[in-house]
Formats: C-alpha cells, structure tokens, sequence
C-alpha cells in the first residue's frame, strides 16, 4: 500500500509542474505582446489551442 505521504508529495510535485508551465506560456506571451504587439501574441495563443492535441492543453485553457 502507498503511504499517504507519497501520494501527497507526488501530487503536488505535479501541481506545481503544471503552474509553472502556466507561467511560463503567460511570460512568453506578455513579452511578445510588450515587444512586438499584442496581435501576434494572442494569434500565436490561438494558434496553439487550434493545433494542439486536446490532452497536452491541461491548464492552459485557465491562463488565456
């Protein structure tokens, strides 16, 4: 059986992957916007949610 604190430690490890790959996209995305313009940041957001697969959005859909 797995002990609690194995499980929980995992679980966390994975949240904060996932937030840190969610600040990332939002940093990329805010320095383009500020250096180029905002249009082509937003259309290469869009992009992104157009060709990727479903599974690999995750949280994505939650920092546009």
């Amino acid at each position: 059986m797995t002990s609690l604190t194995a499980v929980f430690s995992t679980v966390t490890a994975a949240f904060l992957a996932s937030f840190v790959e969610v600040v990332e996209a939002f940093t990329i995305v805010l320095a383009v916007g500020v250096t180029q313009s905002w249009r082509p940041a937003l259309m290469g957001r869009a992009r992104r949610w157009r060709f990727s697969p479903p599974w690999s959005l995750r949280w994505d859909r939650c920092s546009a």
